[in-house]
């Protein structure tokens, strides 16, 4: 390929597919030129009933516009108490525990379902610093995980129960009864 230039606007490229000449940078700079109408617009038939004109480029933005007012924001909210979004975290529960270790050693499951007939009491010294209220609201909460964590390690200890006993009595059964001898 080779270039044939006397000056910036009018120089030619030669290639393969022909002579092309350039034109000169300020004419056809497409991304500074402001386009009457918008292509996307002209292709699908929307008119605007004033023609605006749409900008093109990288400099230009839609959020320029908004950047120029001298509006502030919205407020946040109208109202002046706002809502708690705080998630509080699940206490720490030796249910929990028996149900993760569990898979395991599946008898920690049967530990754990035997949470469901004990009753949780908290020891005399337990939280001293709190309220009565205080503490109540937490032993409460601590019960309800510790009962939410009990039912799951039953339920996996009675999957576990049903895979056993159906895998006894698909297999075992069979086998020892072709074994038996029969009386005619």
């Amino acid at each position: 390929m080779s270039v044939t230039s006397s000056s910036f606007s009018s120089s030619k490229v030669r290639s393969v597919f022909g002579s092309w000449r350039n034109a000169s940078p300020a004419s056809t700079d497409v991304e500074a030129q402001v386009v009457g109408t918008d292509p996307v617009d002209d292709f699908f038939g929307v008119v605007r009933s004033s023609p605006r004109p749409t900008r093109t480029g990288t400099r230009d933005s839609r959020h320029d516009d908004a950047l120029e007012r001298d509006t502030p924001p919205p407020p946040y909210a109208s109202v002046s108490e706002l809502p708690a979004y705080t998630a509080a975290a699940e206490p720490q529960t030796l249910a929990k525990y028996f149900f993760l270790f569990g898979f395991l050693f599946p008898l920690f499951w049967l530990a754990g379902s035997l949470i469901l007939v004990s009753s949780l009491r908290a020891p005399a010294g337990w939280e001293s610093e709190k309220t009565e209220a205080e503490r109540e609201q937490l032993i409460a909460d601590m019960r309800r995980t510790e009962v939410k964590w009990a039912k799951r390690c039953l339920l996996a200890l009675s999957v576990l129960v049903l895979a056993i006993g159906s895998v006894v009595v698909s297999v075992v059964l069979p086998t020892l009864r072709s074994c038996m001898p029969t009386t005619i």
